[in-house]
């Protein structure tokens, strides 16, 4: 009888591990997942499904749990309801970071080497002994969306040798104790990655990568400047003019519609991709003119402030997802009137969050 395996996770990593893993002899008997390609691949195949929030319900007699793209600590007795044992992908090198967002902290910090680990899951965060570790060179200019495309396919890489050790045997390496750092989900760059040109250029340039995950959801915040009417997001960066302009440091060199040059002690970097806080594009020369000098930041004090919201965040954002909107006395819907657009339509409930907040 081959070996049975349940899924956990929320991402196509999860999806492509279940396909390899059937393919690899092993019995895909549970999904637990709210991933919609998921959640379908699995019916496709007759394959039982169960959402993350009813692990009281999980049925016994599995061999193994496999979880990724699983962001949910899950608990001792949950991994202790598999006959053989539980095992995690995890999107950096261990023991070295553990934790969450890694990819964007080895961007931060100018690593140049990074690397995906497949280990048993234990009580702790990313604590198990190790099974299988691939380690790769991070290219010159990657962002995060970039590094975590490359986690993605040393993942797939790597997966054959884990499905490997789950028939034939496992290989575990202890993990060193002490050696490793902790990400946490509420860990945010200093000063919420308010940049004002002082300090190295490349630390800036560095910044801005590294919150870069192109459209696909950011988890930790945005590259922004202060402008004159708020904060104005960065959506990319580059190396500006070598030479050195005469120019103290915060000084915009140079603005035009689409990007501003800004000075640093070492250099001029161009930022580019400039949004408002809602996400709505804005013309740099509307809001800056050449000369002009960005406020020095407070550094710690933000930063402080930072990590005592951060903690929050999770909270807010399932309340906000879950809004709704309020049918108002006297006021139509487009749904009963068939207008168009007014100032009497009711909120979408498919409105994003921010939409949400600048409606109330």
């Amino acid at each position: 009888m081959s070996m049975t395996l349940a899924l956990i996770g929320e991402t196509a990593l999860a999806l492509e591990a279940a396909r390899m893993a059937q393919e690899a002899g092993l019995r895909v008997s549970l999904v637990i997942t709210r991933h919609a390609p998921l959640r379908a691949h699995a019916e496709a195949q007759g394959i039982a499904t169960l959402p993350p929030d009813r692990l009281d319900e999980l049925p016994g007699g599995i061999d193994w749990l496999l979880s990724a793209g699983n962001l949910r600590p899950l608990p001792g007795a949950v991994l202790a309801r598999f006959a053989k044992g539980a095992i995690n992908f995890h999107d950096g090198p261990l023991p070295e970071r553990a934790g969450r967002n890694v990819p964007v902290w080895a961007l931060l910090e100018g690593a140049r080497r990074h690397a995906v680990t497949w280990h048993l899951m234990t009580a702790g965060i990313d604590a198990g002994d190790i099974l299988v570790r691939q380690g790769f060179d991070i290219p010159p200019g990657a962002t995060a969306q970039s590094l975590n495309a490359l986690c993605f396919a040393a993942a797939i890489e790597s997966l054959a040798e884990v499905f490997a050790q789950m028939r034939h045997g496992l290989r575990p390496r202890p993990q060193p104790a002490g050696q490793g750092r902790m990400h946490r989900a509420a860990d945010r760059p200093p000063a919420d990655a308010l940049i004002d040109g002082r300090g190295p250029l490349k630390a800036a340039l560095r910044l801005v990568r590294a919150l870069d995950h192109g459209d696909r959801e950011n988890p930790l915040c945005c590259p922004k400047i202060a402008g004159p009417q708020g904060p104005v997001l960065v959506g990319a960066a580059a190396l500006g003019d070598d030479a050195r302009p005469n120019e103290a440091p915060g000084t915009l060199h140079a603005v035009s519609e689409e990007s501003l040059d800004l000075v640093f002690e070492d250099g001029v970097l161009r930022l580019s991709g400039l949004r408002r806080p809602d996400g709505r594009p804005c013309a740099a020369d509307t809001l800056f003119a050449a000369g002009d000098r960005l406020p020095v930041t407070q550094a710690e004090p933000l930063t402080a402030r930072m990590a005592r919201l951060a903690g929050a965040e999770p909270g807010w954002r399932a309340r906000l997802e879950a809004l709704r909107p309020v049918a108002l006395a006297g006021f139509a819907t487009p749904q009963a009137t068939g207008e168009g657009e007014g100032e009497s339509r009711a909120l979408s409930v498919d409105a994003t969050p921010e939409r949400r907040i600048a409606a109330l």
